[in-house]
């Protein structure tokens, strides 16, 4: 497996960082962090569940999730 300096050798700087990053909106949060679903029985964590079936984010460097209360 390659380095990340290694990958990003030739690469221009604005695209280095960008791969590295996952980006949530902040509906992500509200609905992580609500109550269990008592009717559904559902955790908050398959309510979100979906959001991060395509992405690896043990890979990323960094995972943003906004807040907005």
């Amino acid at each position: 497996m390659k380095s990340i300096e290694e990958r990003d050798v030739g690469r221009p700087d604005d695209e280095k960082l960008a791969p590295q990053i996952h980006v949530f909106n902040s509906f992500f949060y509200k609905q992580l962090s609500s109550k269990k679903d008592a009717k559904r029985g559902l955790d908050p964590y398959l309510l979100v569940e979906k959001w991060t079936k395509r992405v690896d984010l043990f890979k990323k460097r960094f995972i943003v999730v906004p807040i907005n209360e």
